[in-house]
Protein backbone atom coordinates (compact mmCIF):
# COMPACT_ATOMS: atom_id res chain seq x y z
CA UNK A 1 0.00 0.00 0.00
CA UNK A 2 3.04 2.31 0.31
CA UNK A 3 2.87 5.24 -2.02
CA UNK A 4 6.28 6.85 -1.91
CA UNK A 5 9.56 6.80 -0.46
CA UNK A 6 10.31 7.66 3.36
CA UNK A 7 12.86 9.85 2.21
CA UNK A 8 10.78 12.14 -0.34
CA UNK A 9 7.93 12.67 2.29
CA UNK A 10 7.36 16.24 3.16
CA UNK A 11 7.00 14.91 6.85
CA UNK A 12 5.99 18.89 7.84
CA UNK A 13 3.70 19.83 4.68
CA UNK A 14 1.88 16.29 6.27
CA UNK A 15 2.17 16.69 9.76
CA UNK A 16 0.62 19.97 8.75
CA UNK A 17 -2.08 18.79 6.85
CA UNK A 18 -2.74 15.98 9.68
CA UNK A 19 -2.83 19.22 11.91
CA UNK A 20 -5.79 21.26 10.51
CA UNK A 21 -7.64 17.95 9.54
CA UNK A 22 -8.12 17.24 13.30
CA UNK A 23 -8.05 20.85 14.49
CA UNK A 24 -11.11 21.12 11.69
CA UNK A 25 -12.41 17.86 13.96
CA UNK A 26 -12.43 19.65 17.07
CA UNK A 27 -13.92 22.63 15.75
CA UNK A 28 -17.23 21.23 14.48
CA UNK A 29 -17.35 19.51 18.13
CA UNK A 30 -16.86 22.77 20.25
CA UNK A 31 -18.78 24.72 17.95
CA UNK A 32 -21.79 22.17 18.36
CA UNK A 33 -22.20 24.14 21.59
CA UNK A 34 -22.71 27.66 20.91
CA UNK A 35 -24.25 27.03 17.21
CA UNK A 36 -26.75 24.98 19.05
CA UNK A 37 -27.92 27.60 21.15
CA UNK A 38 -27.47 30.34 17.91
CA UNK A 39 -29.50 28.02 15.92
CA UNK A 40 -32.34 27.67 19.37
CA UNK A 41 -33.27 31.72 19.54
CA UNK A 42 -32.75 31.96 14.95
CA UNK A 43 -34.96 29.53 14.15
CA UNK A 44 -37.55 29.34 17.33
CA UNK A 45 -35.95 25.68 18.56
CA UNK A 46 -37.41 24.13 21.27
CA UNK A 47 -35.33 21.99 23.62
CA UNK A 48 -36.35 18.55 22.02
CA UNK A 49 -35.38 19.80 18.63
CA UNK A 50 -31.69 21.32 19.68
CA UNK A 51 -31.22 17.78 21.65
CA UNK A 52 -32.22 16.38 18.15
CA UNK A 53 -29.59 19.01 16.51
CA UNK A 54 -26.92 17.72 19.24
CA UNK A 55 -28.01 13.92 18.67
CA UNK A 56 -27.27 13.65 14.91
CA UNK A 57 -23.52 14.48 16.12
CA UNK A 58 -23.15 12.18 18.52
CA UNK A 59 -24.72 9.47 17.14
CA UNK A 60 -22.83 9.67 14.12
CA UNK A 61 -19.80 9.89 15.06
CA UNK A 62 -20.74 6.90 17.64
CA UNK A 63 -21.94 5.14 14.46
CA UNK A 64 -19.08 5.77 12.45
CA UNK A 65 -15.89 4.85 14.89
CA UNK A 66 -15.90 1.11 14.73
CA UNK A 67 -16.14 1.52 10.50
CA UNK A 68 -13.16 4.00 11.35
CA UNK A 69 -11.00 1.52 13.25
CA UNK A 70 -11.96 -1.12 10.55
CA UNK A 71 -10.48 0.85 7.32
CA UNK A 72 -7.42 2.74 9.20
CA UNK A 73 -5.44 -0.01 8.67
CA UNK A 74 -6.81 -0.73 5.07
CA UNK A 75 -6.91 2.60 3.34
CA UNK A 76 -4.35 4.77 2.22
CA UNK A 77 -4.61 7.89 4.95
CA UNK A 78 -4.19 10.59 1.85
CA UNK A 79 -7.32 9.02 0.00
CA UNK A 80 -9.50 8.81 3.45
CA UNK A 81 -8.47 12.60 4.39
CA UNK A 82 -9.10 13.59 0.87
CA UNK A 83 -12.48 11.84 0.36
CA UNK A 84 -13.66 12.95 4.23
CA UNK A 85 -13.24 16.67 3.62
CA UNK A 86 -14.89 16.76 -0.10
CA UNK A 87 -17.74 14.86 1.99
CA UNK A 88 -17.58 17.78 4.86
CA UNK A 89 -18.13 19.89 2.58
CA UNK A 90 -20.69 19.01 0.65
CA UNK A 91 -22.27 18.37 3.82
CA UNK A 92 -21.83 22.14 5.15
CA UNK A 93 -23.00 23.54 1.65
CA UNK A 94 -26.43 21.99 2.47
CA UNK A 95 -26.40 23.50 6.41
CA UNK A 96 -25.80 26.90 5.33
CA UNK A 97 -28.54 27.24 2.38
CA UNK A 98 -30.70 24.97 3.19
CA UNK A 99 -34.83 26.62 4.12
CA UNK A 100 -35.55 23.88 6.69
CA UNK A 101 -34.43 22.67 10.04
CA UNK A 102 -34.13 18.38 8.27
CA UNK A 103 -32.28 19.39 5.62
CA UNK A 104 -29.53 21.26 7.85
CA UNK A 105 -29.80 17.97 10.38
CA UNK A 106 -28.96 15.90 7.05
CA UNK A 107 -26.21 18.31 6.24
CA UNK A 108 -24.57 17.29 9.51
CA UNK A 109 -24.85 14.00 9.17
CA UNK A 110 -23.31 14.05 6.29
CA UNK A 111 -20.66 16.05 7.39
CA UNK A 112 -20.10 14.41 10.81
CA UNK A 113 -20.17 10.82 9.26
CA UNK A 114 -17.41 11.89 7.18
CA UNK A 115 -15.28 13.75 10.31
CA UNK A 116 -15.84 10.96 12.55
CA UNK A 117 -12.87 8.72 10.94
CA UNK A 118 -10.36 11.96 11.30
CA UNK A 119 -8.74 11.29 14.68
CA UNK A 120 -8.19 7.44 14.09
CA UNK A 121 -6.45 8.63 10.55
CA UNK A 122 -4.52 10.96 11.35
CA UNK A 123 -3.34 9.36 15.34
CA UNK A 124 -2.81 5.56 13.32
CA UNK A 125 -0.94 7.43 10.87
CA UNK A 126 1.20 9.15 13.46
CA UNK A 127 1.64 6.28 15.29
CA UNK A 128 2.71 4.43 12.12
CA UNK A 129 5.88 7.29 11.72
CA UNK A 130 7.22 7.69 15.24
CA UNK A 131 8.51 5.08 17.72
CA UNK A 132 6.75 4.98 20.67
CA UNK A 133 8.53 7.95 22.95
CA UNK A 134 7.77 10.18 20.08
CA UNK A 135 4.45 9.05 19.65
CA UNK A 136 3.26 10.62 22.68
CA UNK A 137 5.09 14.00 21.67
CA UNK A 138 3.92 14.19 18.51
CA UNK A 139 0.15 12.82 19.55
CA UNK A 140 0.34 15.75 22.28
CA UNK A 141 1.38 18.66 19.79
CA UNK A 142 -1.22 16.83 17.60
CA UNK A 143 -4.19 17.51 19.80
CA UNK A 144 -2.89 20.80 20.88
CA UNK A 145 -3.92 21.55 17.46
CA UNK A 146 -7.03 20.70 17.73
CA UNK A 147 -7.87 22.68 20.91
CA UNK A 148 -6.37 25.61 19.44
CA UNK A 149 -9.40 25.51 16.62
CA UNK A 150 -11.54 25.10 19.95
CA UNK A 151 -10.89 28.98 20.30
CA UNK A 152 -11.94 29.78 16.95
CA UNK A 153 -15.46 27.66 17.83
CA UNK A 154 -16.18 29.97 20.72
CA UNK A 155 -15.95 33.64 20.67
CA UNK A 156 -14.51 34.44 17.17
CA UNK A 157 -17.51 31.81 15.37
CA UNK A 158 -20.24 34.06 17.66
CA UNK A 159 -18.75 37.34 15.82
CA UNK A 160 -18.25 35.67 12.63
CA UNK A 161 -22.01 34.71 12.85
CA UNK A 162 -23.18 37.99 14.01
CA UNK A 163 -21.44 39.82 10.60
CA UNK A 164 -22.30 37.75 7.74
CA UNK A 165 -25.12 35.20 8.99
CA UNK A 166 -24.89 31.62 9.59
CA UNK A 167 -25.33 30.53 6.87
CA UNK A 168 -22.50 31.98 5.18
CA UNK A 169 -20.25 30.88 8.05
CA UNK A 170 -21.15 27.13 7.35
CA UNK A 171 -20.49 27.99 3.49
CA UNK A 172 -16.66 29.52 4.94
CA UNK A 173 -16.61 26.32 6.30
CA UNK A 174 -17.39 24.40 3.55
CA UNK A 175 -14.84 26.34 1.74
CA UNK A 176 -12.04 25.64 3.88
CA UNK A 177 -12.99 21.42 4.13
CA UNK A 178 -12.24 21.72 0.58
CA UNK A 179 -8.94 23.03 0.96
CA UNK A 180 -8.17 20.29 3.26
CA UNK A 181 -8.98 17.82 0.98
CA UNK A 182 -6.65 19.00 -1.87
CA UNK A 183 -4.06 19.48 1.33
CA UNK A 184 -3.99 15.79 1.92
CA UNK A 185 -3.95 14.80 -1.54
CA UNK A 186 -0.87 16.62 -1.65
CA UNK A 187 1.46 15.96 0.88
CA UNK A 188 -0.10 13.00 2.83
CA UNK A 189 1.62 9.81 2.40
CA UNK A 190 1.61 6.41 3.70
CA UNK A 191 5.25 5.19 5.57
CA UNK A 192 6.75 2.22 3.57
CA UNK A 193 8.48 -0.01 6.22
CA UNK A 194 7.85 -2.25 8.89
CA UNK A 195 5.39 -0.83 10.42
CA UNK A 196 2.31 -0.75 8.03
CA UNK A 197 3.35 -4.25 6.92
CA UNK A 198 3.30 -5.89 9.86
CA UNK A 199 0.27 -3.99 11.12
CA UNK A 200 -2.37 -6.95 12.45
CA UNK A 201 -5.50 -5.81 10.70
CA UNK A 202 -8.30 -4.12 13.10
CA UNK A 203 -10.68 -7.00 12.81
CA UNK A 204 -8.38 -8.85 13.80
CA UNK A 205 -6.87 -6.84 16.41
CA UNK A 206 -10.08 -6.55 17.71
CA UNK A 207 -11.32 -10.13 17.76
CA UNK A 208 -7.87 -10.78 19.68
CA UNK A 209 -8.43 -7.74 22.25
CA UNK A 210 -12.07 -8.80 22.93
CA UNK A 211 -10.64 -11.83 24.39
CA UNK A 212 -8.98 -9.62 27.65
CA UNK A 213 -10.54 -8.35 30.75
CA UNK A 214 -8.63 -4.91 30.36
CA UNK A 215 -9.98 -4.12 26.71
CA UNK A 216 -13.72 -3.78 27.76
CA UNK A 217 -12.91 -2.07 31.31
CA UNK A 218 -10.84 0.34 29.53
CA UNK A 219 -13.68 1.13 26.65
CA UNK A 220 -16.61 1.01 29.20
CA UNK A 221 -14.66 3.62 32.26
CA UNK A 222 -13.34 5.55 29.01
CA UNK A 223 -17.13 5.77 27.97
CA UNK A 224 -18.29 6.60 31.38
CA UNK A 225 -15.71 9.08 32.43
CA UNK A 226 -14.04 10.34 29.48
CA UNK A 227 -17.14 11.79 27.60
CA UNK A 228 -17.74 14.15 30.51
CA UNK A 229 -16.23 17.28 29.75
CA UNK A 230 -17.39 17.58 25.91
CA UNK A 231 -20.72 16.74 27.08
CA UNK A 232 -20.84 19.26 29.48
CA UNK A 233 -18.48 21.79 27.63
CA UNK A 234 -18.80 21.49 24.00
CA UNK A 235 -22.14 19.68 22.97
CA UNK A 236 -24.90 21.28 26.21
CA UNK A 237 -22.57 23.99 27.52
CA UNK A 238 -23.76 26.88 25.59
CA UNK A 239 -27.00 26.32 25.82
CA UNK A 240 -26.95 25.49 29.52
CA UNK A 241 -25.37 28.82 29.91
CA UNK A 242 -27.09 30.90 27.49
CA UNK A 243 -30.77 29.79 27.68
CA UNK A 244 -31.09 27.91 31.02
CA UNK A 245 -29.04 30.29 33.03
CA UNK A 246 -29.82 32.99 31.07
CA UNK A 247 -26.46 34.26 30.30
CA UNK A 248 -25.07 36.60 27.16
CA UNK A 249 -24.49 35.03 24.21
CA UNK A 250 -21.29 36.77 23.91
CA UNK A 251 -20.11 36.43 27.77
CA UNK A 252 -21.18 32.23 27.28
CA UNK A 253 -18.89 32.16 24.22
CA UNK A 254 -15.97 33.94 26.46
CA UNK A 255 -16.52 31.36 29.33
CA UNK A 256 -15.99 28.34 26.57
CA UNK A 257 -13.06 30.36 25.02
CA UNK A 258 -11.41 30.30 28.08
CA UNK A 259 -11.49 26.94 28.86
CA UNK A 260 -10.13 25.91 25.14
CA UNK A 261 -7.03 28.46 25.84
CA UNK A 262 -6.72 26.17 29.49
CA UNK A 263 -6.80 23.10 27.01
CA UNK A 264 -3.90 24.50 25.24
CA UNK A 265 -1.94 25.09 28.13
CA UNK A 266 -2.63 21.55 29.29
CA UNK A 267 -1.56 20.67 26.37
CA UNK A 268 1.84 22.43 26.27
CA UNK A 269 2.47 21.29 29.81
CA UNK A 270 1.58 17.68 28.97
CA UNK A 271 4.15 17.48 26.33
CA UNK A 272 6.82 18.57 29.06
CA UNK A 273 5.83 15.98 31.56
CA UNK A 274 4.54 12.72 29.67
CA UNK A 275 7.82 11.19 29.52
CA UNK A 276 8.42 11.58 32.93
CA UNK A 277 5.23 10.76 34.49
CA UNK A 278 3.43 7.02 33.62
CA UNK A 279 0.12 7.54 32.04
CA UNK A 280 -2.26 5.68 34.56
CA UNK A 281 -1.71 8.52 37.51
CA UNK A 282 -2.24 10.97 35.01
CA UNK A 283 -5.05 9.75 33.42
CA UNK A 284 -6.58 9.02 37.62
CA UNK A 285 -5.80 12.22 38.67
CA UNK A 286 -7.00 14.22 35.61
CA UNK A 287 -10.35 12.34 35.79
CA UNK A 288 -10.94 13.03 39.80
CA UNK A 289 -10.68 16.81 39.02
CA UNK A 290 -13.01 16.58 36.00
CA UNK A 291 -15.41 15.03 38.81
CA UNK A 292 -15.01 17.71 41.07
CA UNK A 293 -15.79 20.20 38.75
CA UNK A 294 -19.09 18.59 37.51
CA UNK A 295 -19.91 17.95 41.41
CA UNK A 296 -19.68 21.77 42.01
CA UNK A 297 -21.66 22.71 39.14
CA UNK A 298 -24.68 20.24 40.05
CA UNK A 299 -24.59 21.45 43.85
CA UNK A 300 -24.40 25.49 43.10
CA UNK A 301 -25.74 25.43 39.25
CA UNK A 302 -27.57 28.92 40.34
CA UNK A 303 -25.29 30.02 42.97
CA UNK A 304 -21.92 30.89 41.06
CA UNK A 305 -21.05 33.94 39.58
CA UNK A 306 -20.17 34.58 35.94
CA UNK A 307 -15.95 34.01 36.74
CA UNK A 308 -16.75 30.87 38.80
CA UNK A 309 -17.85 29.39 35.94
CA UNK A 310 -15.28 30.33 33.83
CA UNK A 311 -12.44 29.35 36.37
CA UNK A 312 -14.55 26.16 36.75
CA UNK A 313 -14.31 25.76 32.71
CA UNK A 314 -10.59 26.66 32.77
CA UNK A 315 -9.98 23.76 35.28
CA UNK A 316 -11.70 21.39 33.08
CA UNK A 317 -10.50 22.55 29.92
CA UNK A 318 -6.61 22.08 30.86
CA UNK A 319 -7.79 18.72 32.40
CA UNK A 320 -9.60 17.09 30.06
CA UNK A 321 -6.69 18.04 28.18
CA UNK A 322 -4.08 16.11 30.40
CA UNK A 323 -6.84 13.26 30.68
CA UNK A 324 -7.22 12.35 26.73
CA UNK A 325 -3.59 12.78 25.72
CA UNK A 326 -3.07 10.41 28.54
CA UNK A 327 -5.43 8.02 27.90
CA UNK A 328 -4.29 7.24 24.44
CA UNK A 329 -0.61 7.08 25.53
CA UNK A 330 -2.25 4.87 28.24
CA UNK A 331 -3.57 2.65 25.41
CA UNK A 332 -0.36 3.12 22.92
CA UNK A 333 1.49 1.42 26.26
CA UNK A 334 -1.19 -1.47 26.83
CA UNK A 335 -1.36 -2.81 23.56
CA UNK A 336 1.28 -1.50 21.19
CA UNK A 337 0.96 -0.17 18.19
CA UNK A 338 -0.20 -3.56 15.92
CA UNK A 339 -3.01 -3.26 17.81
CA UNK A 340 -3.94 0.28 18.09
CA UNK A 341 -5.77 0.90 15.27
CA UNK A 342 -8.26 -2.16 16.05
CA UNK A 343 -7.95 -0.82 19.85
CA UNK A 344 -8.77 3.02 19.15
CA UNK A 345 -11.65 2.40 16.43
CA UNK A 346 -13.47 -0.15 19.10
CA UNK A 347 -13.03 1.95 21.85
CA UNK A 348 -13.66 5.17 20.57
CA UNK A 349 -16.95 3.45 18.95
CA UNK A 350 -18.48 2.24 22.45
CA UNK A 351 -16.72 5.78 24.23
CA UNK A 352 -18.96 7.72 21.45
CA UNK A 353 -22.02 5.36 21.39
CA UNK A 354 -22.39 4.96 25.30
CA UNK A 355 -20.05 7.86 26.56
CA UNK A 356 -21.29 10.71 24.24
CA UNK A 357 -24.82 9.74 22.15
CA UNK A 358 -26.28 7.94 24.61
CA UNK A 359 -25.42 10.17 27.60
CA UNK A 360 -26.62 13.17 24.97
CA UNK A 361 -29.75 11.76 24.44
CA UNK A 362 -30.62 10.83 28.37
CA UNK A 363 -29.35 14.99 28.76
CA UNK A 364 -32.57 15.57 26.69
CA UNK A 365 -34.64 13.84 28.15
CA UNK A 366 -33.72 15.27 31.67
CA UNK A 367 -34.13 18.85 30.23
CA UNK A 368 -38.00 20.21 29.56
CA UNK A 369 -38.71 22.31 26.65
CA UNK A 370 -38.54 25.33 28.20
CA UNK A 371 -34.64 25.03 29.13
CA UNK A 372 -35.79 25.16 32.93
CA UNK A 373 -32.66 24.99 35.16
CA UNK A 374 -33.85 22.23 37.15
CA UNK A 375 -33.69 19.99 34.37
CA UNK A 376 -30.12 20.67 33.99
CA UNK A 377 -29.15 20.35 37.43
CA UNK A 378 -30.55 17.11 37.19
CA UNK A 379 -28.38 16.25 33.79
CA UNK A 380 -25.50 17.48 35.81
CA UNK A 381 -25.96 15.38 39.05
CA UNK A 382 -26.69 12.47 36.01
CA UNK A 383 -23.17 13.00 34.76
CA UNK A 384 -21.46 12.98 38.16
CA UNK A 385 -22.55 9.42 38.98
CA UNK A 386 -21.58 7.73 35.72
CA UNK A 387 -18.04 9.85 35.45
CA UNK A 388 -17.21 8.64 39.21
CA UNK A 389 -17.85 4.62 38.08
CA UNK A 390 -15.83 5.51 35.28
CA UNK A 391 -13.21 6.72 37.45
CA UNK A 392 -13.23 3.41 39.65
CA UNK A 393 -12.98 1.24 36.08
CA UNK A 394 -9.94 3.38 35.25
CA UNK A 395 -8.38 2.93 38.93
CA UNK A 396 -9.05 -0.74 38.67
CA UNK A 397 -7.35 -1.17 35.11
CA UNK A 398 -3.90 -2.49 35.06
CA UNK A 399 -1.77 -2.75 31.91
CA UNK A 400 -1.19 -6.82 32.41
CA UNK A 401 -5.31 -7.28 31.63
CA UNK A 402 -3.77 -6.90 28.25
CA UNK A 403 -1.17 -10.08 27.91
CA UNK A 404 -0.13 -10.92 24.54
CA UNK A 405 -0.90 -7.36 22.99
CA UNK A 406 2.29 -5.57 23.51
CA UNK A 407 4.87 -4.49 21.32
CA UNK A 408 7.33 -6.73 23.82
CA UNK A 409 4.86 -9.66 23.43
CA UNK A 410 4.17 -9.47 20.37
CA UNK A 411 8.03 -9.67 19.40
CA UNK A 412 8.63 -12.43 21.85
CA UNK A 413 5.80 -14.51 20.25
CA UNK A 414 7.49 -13.82 16.71
CA UNK A 415 11.20 -14.66 17.89
CA UNK A 416 9.53 -18.07 19.41
CA UNK A 417 7.55 -18.55 16.09
CA UNK A 418 11.24 -18.48 14.00
CA UNK A 419 12.64 -20.74 16.08
CA UNK A 420 10.54 -22.91 15.47
CA UNK A 421 10.44 -22.41 11.80
CA UNK A 422 14.18 -23.09 11.78
CA UNK A 423 13.89 -25.98 13.85
CA UNK A 424 11.46 -27.36 11.49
Amino acid sequence: MSETNNAKVNKGGMYAVLFVAYAMVNFHRYATSMTASILATDLALDAGQVALYIGVYTWCNAIMQLPAGLITDRISARKLLSVIYLLAGGGLLLMAYSKSFPLILVGRGILTAAVACVFNVCSRHIASWESADNYKRVNSMFMTAGKISGLVATTPLVLLIGGIGWNNTFGLIAAASILVAAGAWIFVRDRQGALQKKAVSPLASVKHLARTGGFWLYCFAGALVGMTVPMVFSAWGGTFLVQGLGVDPVVSSNILMVGNIASCIGGVTIALVCKKIPAKPLVVISYIVISACVALLAVFTTQLSTIAYAVIFVIMGFTFYTSTTSVYALMREMCGVKFIGGFMGASNFISWLVGNALVSTIWGLFIPADFSIAGFRNALFFQLAISIVGLIGFIALKPGMLKGCSDKDIAALEAALETQKAAD
